[in-house]
């Protein structure tokens, strides 16, 4: 058996971050799932436990005191996550702030979808990837 992916939710919103773990639940891929509510809390969390190297990072754009932009300039400062996978998860769909991401270092940009099972399936997508 494969050790489970894990993955760190950066998100200051309650229930987002709850539909986002019943998603992900939901897809049948073992992934043990982080919940950070903020920027400053994750990059904490990430600097004082040398072992938590997530395999996927997943950062809202829009949160306060540092948001999601700034916290991947940090991200990619940390050594230790080179080959953790930065994905944007946010309500924005702006294309200029998707490729603004994109080009800070984020593989992905998932607009969080309205529907439970739009976002199991972009969860999937993603995280295939890391399994094969």
């Amino acid at each position: 058996m494969t050790e489970p992916l894990t993955c760190l939710l950066i998100d200051d919103d309650h229930d987002d971050s709850e539909i986002f773990q019943l998603a992900i639940e939901r897809t049948k891929i073992p992934v043990d799932c982080i919940v950070a509510n903020s920027a400053i809390q994750a990059l904490k969390l990430l600097k004082d436990d040398e072992e938590l190297i997530p395999d996927f990072i997943f950062v809202d754009l829009n949160m306060p005191l540092m948001n999601g932009r700034e916290c991947i300039i940090e991200l990619k400062k940390i050594g230790k996550l080179r080959d953790s996978t930065v994905i944007v998860y946010s309500t924005s769909s702006s294309k200029q702030e998707m490729k603004e991401m994109l080009e800070l270092g984020a593989a992905h940009f998932i607009t969080k979808p309205s529907d439970i099972s739009l976002l199991q399936q972009a969860l999937i997508d993603c995280l295939q990837h890391k399994e094969a």
